[in-house]
């Protein structure tokens, strides 16, 4: 979400996202820790308003414990549920991308801390999905050893993860959730850019393609600010799909 960086009108974007519906993409990527956050929202108004009985899907980060703290915290992660529901204006959440943050410089201390709260997390997250507050519940793990801990849970319903010809540390993954009947989001297809950058080898079309070459990727992150972007990338995944 790097709306902040173009000099675009309110009307431009929304345009953009009624663009994005009508082609079928209907699900964003959100967090309230981007900088565009606040002008997404104010995107996000207006495309309601213009259109009231569309709806956007969300897939939203949110994390407990954060860096400095060590614990899972309901309390925390129920604020920010209603945060985001109420700035998203969303009856139910799609699906969470969840992080378990604290010191990811120590994965033995992280999972020793984890496996801790694991059945205080299960338990909250059957709730929520019990009580129509989410779809779907994934993790974004930061290592592969919390990765190869957290995909075997029953309350996860995939990962998300980084997936590009570049970053495939999580491919056995990739592979396992499959088997799993589980789910892979994919985030940086395009190495936040610099994959296109100066490369004969690498275009926006095999990007995305490679991103969904496994059968358990439904989903690929990708930034969007033109029209033409968005023709690009729908024809990159039904060439794929062929």
């Amino acid at each position: 979400m790097r709306m902040i960086n173009y000099d675009y009108s309110l009307n431009y974007w929304t345009k953009l996202f009624e663009y994005l519906y009508e082609k079928g993409i209907n699900i964003h990527h959100t967090s309230y820790e981007y900088e565009s956050f606040h002008l997404y929202t104010e995107v996000l108004k207006e495309f309601y308003k213009n259109n009231p009985t569309k709806k956007i899907k969300q897939i939203i980060k949110i994390s407990s414990p954060d860096f400095d703290d060590l614990n899972f915290d309901e309390n925390q992660m129920n604020e920010r549920i209603s945060f985001y529901k109420d700035k998203l204006i969303l009856k139910k959440i799609y699906a969470l991308q969840w992080m378990w943050r604290s010191d990811i410089s120590s994965d033995k201390k992280r999972i020793n801390n984890y496996n801790s709260s694991s059945v205080k997390i299960k338990n909250y997250i059957f709730s929520l999905k019990k009580n129509n507050q989410i779809n779907y519940f994934y993790c974004f793990p930061y290592t592969t050893a919390f990765a190869s801990r957290i995909i075997n849970e029953d309350f996860i319903d995939g990962l998300v993860v980084y997936r590009n010809p570049y970053e495939t540390d999580y491919e056995k993954h990739v592979d396992s959730l499959e088997a799993k009947l589980k789910n892979c989001i994919a985030i940086r297809p395009f190495l936040a850019g610099d994959a296109l950058r100066g490369s004969d080898d690498h275009n926006c079309a095999s990007l995305i393609k490679y991103a969904f070459n496994k059968k358990s990727v439904k989903g690929v992150v990708v930034s969007i600010s033109k029209h033409n972007q968005v023709d690009e990338i729908i024809k990159s995944q039904l060439e794929f799909n062929v």
